[in-house]
C-alpha cells in the first residue's frame, strides 16, 4: 500500500492573493486546515470615483470604496467561516481600474515596485514562516502579483509555495 505524503508547510502561512476572492476560492481547504494562515489580498484598493466594473457589478454600488468594502466584508466572512486570521488587504489597483476615466485620468494598475514593496511590508509585519504566492497565468493582474512574489522568493530566507 503506497503511504500518502503530507503537506506540511511551516506555520503560520501568509497566503497571497491578487483579488479579494482569488485565495478562498484556490487554497481554502488548505486555509481551513492552518488556522495560524493569513491572507494579503493585493489588489484590494479602489479610488473615490463612481465606476462600472466587476466589482460594482458583483455588489450592486457604484461607488468604488463602497463596492470594494463590501468585497473586504465578504473576504472577511470567508477567513472567519474558515476559522484563520483576519485577512490584510494592500490598497492597491486591480485591472478593475485600469486607465478608467470620465473627465479626469486614475492611476494605472499598481506596477511591480508597488506590489514588491507592498508584499516585502506586509512579510515584515505579518512575519509568516512560509509563503503561498499565486501562479500567474493569464489574468494581468495575477501575473503581476505573481511576477513580483517569484522574484521576492528568489530573495528570501523564507519557503515559498507558488
Amino acid at each position: 500500500m503506497r503511504e500518502l505524503l503530507r503537506f506540511n508547510p511551516p506555520s503560520p502561512s501568509l497566503v497571497g492573493s491578487s483579488h479579494l476572492d482569488d485565495a478562498v476560492l484556490s487554497c481554502g481547504q488548505f486555509l481551513s486546515s492552518s488556522p495560524q494562515s493569513v491572507v494579503l489580498t493585493v489588489l484590494a484598493g479602489a479610488p473615490e470615483k463612481l465606476h462600472d466594473g466587476y466589482n460594482a457589478i458583483t455588489t450592486g454600488e457604484r461607488y468604488a470604496p463602497d463596492a470594494v468594502r463590501t468585497r473586504k466584508d465578504e473576504d472577511a466572512a470567508a477567513m472567519a467561516f474558515l476559522s484563520v486570521r483576519t485577512p490584510e488587504w494592500l490598497e492597491l489597483y486591480g485591472s478593475d481600474f485600469i486607465d478608467w476615466h470620465r473627465f479626469d485620468r486614475i492611476r494605472h494598475r499598481s506596477d511591480h515596485n508597488e506590489i514588491k514593496s507592498g508584499v516585502i511590508e506586509a512579510i515584515g509585519r505579518i512575519n509568516p514562516k512560509s509563503v503561498f504566492s499565486p501562479l500567474g497565468l493569464v489574468h494581468p493582474d495575477h501575473l503581476a502579483v505573481a511576477n513580483a512574489c517569484i522574484e521576492l522568493s528568489n530573495q528570501s530566507d523564507r519557503e515559498w509555495f507558488i
